[in-house]
């Protein structure tokens, strides 16, 4: 038994010790960039901290960490943006960043855990904007799930505190999908409190887009109709010509032919 035992613990050894070293960061495995593209990463990503609160948009994720510092995540297009606020939603400090698709971050200890899906990209970022981390994160099934079940989740129980990612059904309709206007916060006896509320801009502005996009489409529609009948003329018009210019034709004949006789 003690030789089966150790022959299986060497196999393991060495099995283990050509597999490629991982970290567990934050939840989703990780291993090393080469410097080479460590450094075009973060000159394409353009990651800074800026002490100026943006304009508030709603929200992709959020999380919370232990000392209550919630952090909001927010984008237009490519450009991506962390708020950092204080439990009363007092603004400290944003991280602005630029990343082609999806992203996902978190808290890890006082530094924010950003994670770029397209690039596979896992940063640390600290209060002063220093980089203390470039990794590779695995795109495996455990990533998948780690983003589904931990990074976007709409609601964090933080400190006895519930805090819950939340829509205006009456006000929202225009609202882009997996985006949240209202963040709140609710505790053992005590009301719920809204920290975050972005609904009443973005029900007018959204439905204003909206009915930008409907006008443009449906003005788009009408030269093409417009055209269409045109053409359309233009087709029945020259299929009388050629009905009249054949009957025409068939006229002369039967009068050549009638001459003849």
């Amino acid at each position: 038994v003690l030789r089966v035992f150790l022959t299986v613990f060497c196999f393991i050894f060495i099995v283990s010790a050509f597999q490629p070293v991982l970290a567990y960061g934050g939840g989703i495995n990780t291993e090393e960039m080469p410097k080479v593209e460590q450094e075009s990463f973060l000159e394409s990503a353009c990651i800074n901290v800026f002490e100026t609160e943006p304009e508030k948009r709603e929200i992709i994720s959020f999380d919370v960490n232990e000392n209550g510092l919630i952090a909001i995540g927010t984008e237009i297009n490519n450009n991506k943006c962390i708020c950092v606020y204080s439990e009363n939603m007092i603004f400290q400090y944003r991280i602005s960043f630029i990343c082609a698709g999806a992203f996902g971050f978190e808290w890890n200890g006082n530094d924010i855990e950003i994670y770029f899906v397209r690039s596979n990209a896992d940063v640390i970022v600290d209060r002063q904007g220093n980089i203390k981390s470039v990794r590779s994160y695995l795109d495996d099934a455990e990533a998948n799930d780690y983003f589904i079940h931990v990074l976007n989740v709409t609601e964090r129980n933080i400190n006895g505190a519930k805090y819950t990612l939340k829509t205006n059904s009456e006000k929202d309709v225009f609202l882009k999908p997996y985006s949240f206007p209202i963040l709140s916060v609710s505790k053992t006896g005590e009301d719920e409190k809204i920290l975050y509320d972005v609904s009443e801009k973005y029900s007018k502005t959204n439905a204003l887009k909206t009915f930008g996009d409907v006008f443009l489409i449906s003005f788009v529609l009408i030269i093409l109709a417009v055209n269409f009948v045109k053409l359309y003329r233009n087709f029945k018009s020259k299929k009388a010509e050629k009905e009249r210019r054949f009957q025409e034709m068939l006229r002369q004949a039967n009068d050549n032919h009638r001459n003849q006789k």
